[in-house]
């Protein structure tokens, strides 16, 4: 059986060999692909703006994350001269 199957695949690639087929190549006017522009206007979240009280005084900050109800402040006390 394999005989058979490379004497047969061999009559056939030498009718092939022996063919006067020529490939060829066409051209026509097809359309491949477009642009297509899209704009878009969205709103983005990028902080927030707090204004806060201390002792007496209303100081402002930016913070990336909601402060909630109460923002935390880091306060440093420096001794005055007494003279």
């Amino acid at each position: 059986m394999t005989v058979a199957g490379i004497i047969a695949g061999a009559a056939i690639g030498q009718r092939l060999s022996q063919s006067t087929y020529v490939p060829t190549t066409r051209w026509s006017d097809v359309q491949r692909c477009s642009t297509i522009k899209r704009y878009e206007e969205r709103q983005q979240l990028v902080g927030y703006h707090v204004d806060y009280r201390y002792d007496g005084q209303t100081f402002s900050t930016r913070t990336r994350h909601h402060p909630g109800r109460y923002i935390r402040l880091h306060v440093d006390v420096d001794p005055v001269d007494g003279s």
